[in-house]
């Protein structure tokens, strides 16, 4: 224990044994000094005045090796005193400032700081709102902090807060914040801010042939590379599929998303799937290059017609299987036999350009009957009929048949109700994509469930126009969201590999006119196809045929199709 002494001269009107005196003179000694003074002596020649303090100093170290030591209070310090209190004890002793402050125990603790963890710690508590004695701050080697925070820390309150502090207080982009929510210990550590490679070329070699998948793999779909930060690096995402029926992916014209899909497209069919693809008319090229290697008769690009024909067809599969799971009593297309699992594979149904192919103008009002017979307006009536039944059958697929083992990606621009994306539309598509580097609000609003956690592009790879391309966002169905870039690869090695891989090819890649007229109502439209025209029960190919008669399906019907292709290119390589 060691005491504090200050000697004071009093005027001569000062009398030692009038309690108001005493106390207004240690109120005056309190706001320069600090409290706990007490008189011990008295001078009436002199005139002068001893006053004592205990001060109780005991020398500790902190982590950093700097020395603190604490500093005793007097009885009648209140909590609210914190501020003042500081003032004080940091003028009695320079360069030490107060690091805790504790009234109810009597003590107080001064620390040596320099002007880097001081200025941190200020940061600190500004952000989470507290005196600046609350939050302990000790400058590490590699530049960053340790800190130790108080107990009005809350992750979902103040990270975002810390890394603010971190990327523009005491650090730059790049810097990041960890913090231990039970020990209330944390670290802002230096850092380059992270970001993406020019490209992230598709690996046809991490593929291997269908036969070769397991069914562990079979469900999980790679879609690209997501951001690193925080002292973790970039690493590979992949979509699963195994629970979840498909994805919504979202991206304004240019953004990326028909790149990122063809890598989905290319996953799949190396995986054994069978594949149907939707896109408009004008965007057909898109996927040409595997045109060949659709399911049979489920290429519909090149009409509105086609595409409702296709998405119909879709669903008419996925009666039939579920009439499979029944026959065998399961549930889902995991638990079938696995010779019905072979001859039946996963099917994945790619439907693009959704905002033009559910949507159709308007006929105009005050049209007569005369008027409403001629073509233009026909057409326009058959055009509307056409988005309804397309919106009917993509909203039915992944509603009911993902039991079955078909699986669904929605592209759109514009994935909201005036462009025909309805909330039941969306409501069953777990997985959510947006690719585009600068989102708008409302945009990510339309595209995610939760889009108050799905982050923003960082500056640096948006405004980078090579980095930044082919960068998006996803929410994975049981993820946390991501920043992520796409696969690229050019279309003449998509050609290449699928032929080297000798994935099946279709006979027919597209619907018959017999089979559109089947499943596509006509509005007084004229057919190339004679009257009555595919009305009647489908006549089959002898190849479309199995051992006992019976229409084949799935991928026996695909392996035939191969075997079709096979004897007609040598028919005709013979002549």
């Amino acid at each position: 224990m060691a005491l504090d002494r200050l000697t004071v001269n009093v005027p001569t009107t000062f009398d030692p044994s009038n309690p108001k005196m005493v106390s207004a003179l240690l109120s005056k000694i309190a706001e320069a000094k600090g409290v706990g003074w007490e008189i011990s002596n008295f001078e009436p020649t002199t005139r002068k005045l001893t006053v004592t303090r205990q001060s109780a100093i005991t020398e500790i170290s902190n982590l950093n090796g700097e020395r603190s030591f604490d500093v005793a209070l007097g009885s009648d310090v209140k909590a609210n005193e914190g501020e003042k209190i500081a003032q004080r004890l940091e003028d009695l002793h320079p360069g030490y400032y107060l690091s805790e402050f504790r009234p109810f125990l009597g003590t107080a603790r001064l620390t040596r700081m320099t002007g880097e963890e001081l200025r941190c710690r200020e940061a600190v508590a500004y952000a989470l709102g507290v005196p600046r004695w609350e939050v302990q701050v000790a400058q590490a080697s590699d530049g960053g902090f340790e800190l130790k925070l108080p107990s009005k820390y809350s992750p979902s309150s103040h990270d975002d807060r810390l890394t603010e502090v971190a990327e523009t207080a005491v650090g730059q982009p790049g810097w990041y914040v960890k913090v231990n929510a039970q020990t209330l210990t944390g670290r802002i550590t230096p850092a380059e801010q992270p970001t993406f490679d020019p490209a992230y070329l598709f690996n046809f070699k991490a593929l291997p042939p269908a036969d070769k998948v397991s069914e562990k793999d079979l469900f999980k779909i790679p879609i690209g590379v997501a951001l690193g930060g925080n002292g973790e690096p970039n690493r590979p995402i992949e979509m699963d599929l195994s629970d979840s029926v498909g994805d919504l992916k979202v991206g304004l014209a240019g953004s990326g998303k028909s790149i990122s899909t063809q890598a989905m497209v290319f996953s799949v069919l190396a995986k054994g799937y069978l594949v149907a693809l939707i896109n408009s008319p004008d965007k057909a090229t898109d996927f040409a290059w595997a045109k060949p290697y659709v399911a049979e008769g489920m290429w519909g690009c090149d009409s509105r017609a086609q595409a409702v024909a296709v998405a119909k067809r879709v669903g008419e599969e996925g009666e039939r299987r579920g009439e499979l799971l029944s026959k065998y009593g399961v549930s889902k297309w995991q638990d079938l036999p696995g010779h019905e699992k072979k001859k039946n594979p996963p099917m994945l149904l790619v439907a693009d350009e959704l905002a033009a192919l559910l949507t159709a103008p308007k006929l105009p009002p005050g049209l007569n009957k005369e008027m409403r017979e001629l073509p233009e307006f026909v057409q326009m009536t058959q055009d509307i009929l056409e988005a309804g039944l397309l919106v009917t059958a993509l909203s039915k697929i992944p509603a009911v048949y993902r039991a079955a083992g078909i699986r669904v990606e929605y592209l759109t621009q514009q994935p909201n109700e005036r462009y025909g994306f309805s909330t039941t539309l969306k409501g069953n598509l777990p997985h959510r994509i947006m690719l585009g580097t600068s989102p708008s609000s409302a945009e990510k609003g339309h595209a995610f469930r939760t889009p108050e956690k799905v982050p923003d592009v960082p500056k640096n790879i948006a405004e980078d126009s090579v980095r930044g391309r082919g960068v998006g966002l996803a929410h994975l169905d049981g993820k946390e969201p991501v920043i992520f870039k796409g696969y690229f690869a050019p279309l003449d090695e998509y050609i290449a590999e699928a032929a080297r891989r000798g994935f099946p090819r279709a006979i027919s890649p597209a619907p018959s006119q017999s089979e559109i007229n089947r499943l596509v109502p006509s509005i007084g439209l004229e057919s190339d196809e004679p009257e009555g025209y595919g009305n009647g029960p489908r006549t089959y190919e002898a190849w479309e045929l199995g051992p006992d008669g019976q229409p084949l399906a799935g991928g026996a019907r695909a392996n035939a199709a191969k075997a079709e292709a096979t004897r007609v290119a040598k028919l005709v390589g013979g002549q």
